[in-house]
């Protein structure tokens, strides 16, 4: 039998390890944001902030969502960095592509950088998935300077057939120059009709900066439609190699 002060004191241990991790993320309301509720997960040690921004009509606080970087926040937290998920300004709200280029989209952006830079002095990156690229590359268009880089995820790229989100295209949206470190995250199988690997390629090779990587990824799954979560779009079956590759750029930047 286990003695009984061993017992306890394994119970006790276990207990702060189960407190903190239901400690770790919380939902918090700031003014400047809106009405719809910031998740965050803050940890001591922490190596380096990043906030998320969800594509699609983004978010507002389902933490069930499927969308690859609010399923694996616990994976990018586990491995030391600070995660932020942006919400919408409002509770159901459903943001447009215009919506993100707004001017009072990008101003609450800033303002949580600028309110992350009053809590801690680790570095603040931004990392976007499918639309939520485009926040980002809207951002760091105007800001860069303000951001120690910019994870752009499953991006809106140039399409030369399929034009109508071209106005929304990182070749659009930021151009060939940005004062910001960038790294690039693409499936070479995207089928989305507005992702198309090639024209991240390009989109990349055309970036004047010194300090931009680009990672091109294969494997993995295609269980679900071309445009959503599972499939190469939302990087099923690849979450560990894109996450890894994410924090060992965002921690390298130090």
């Amino acid at each position: 039998m286990v003695p009984q002060k061993i017992f306890y004191a394994f119970t006790l241990v276990f207990a702060l390890i189960m407190s903190s991790q239901v400690k770790a993320g919380e939902k918090i309301k700031k003014n400047y944001l809106g009405k719809a509720p910031m998740y965050q997960m803050i940890q001591s040690g922490a190596k380096a902030n990043i906030i998320f921004f969800n594509g699609g009509p983004g978010w507002w606080g389902n933490l069930r969502s499927k969308n690859f970087l609010i399923r694996e926040r616990e994976s990018f937290f586990s491995k030391g960095l600070n995660v932020f998920l942006f919400p919408n300004k409002k509770k159901k709200y459903k943001m447009t592509y215009d919506d993100r280029l707004e001017d009072d989209h990008i101003d609450r952006i800033r303002k949580l950088v600028q309110d992350i830079r009053t809590q801690n002095d680790l570095p603040v990156f931004l990392a976007g998935i499918s639309r939520g690229a485009v926040s980002v590359g809207k951002f760091i268009s105007q800001y860069g300077n303000e951001v120690d880089g910019a994870v752009l995820l499953s991006g809106i790229y140039y399409n030369t057939e399929i034009t109508k989100r071209n106005a929304y295209s990182m070749q659009e949206v930021i151009g060939s120059s940005v004062p910001t470190n960038v790294l690039v995250v693409h499936h070479e199988e995207d089928c989305c009709k507005v992702c198309d690997p090639a024209s991240a390629r390009q989109f990349y090779e055309e970036l004047k900066i010194k300090n931009k990587v680009l990672n091109i990824v294969s494997g993995g799954g295609s269980s679900g439609s071309c445009h959503g979560p599972f499939h190469h779009h939302g990087f099923e079956g690849v979450e560990k190699i894109v996450v890894e590759g994410m924090v060992s750029w965002v921690t390298s930047k130090k």
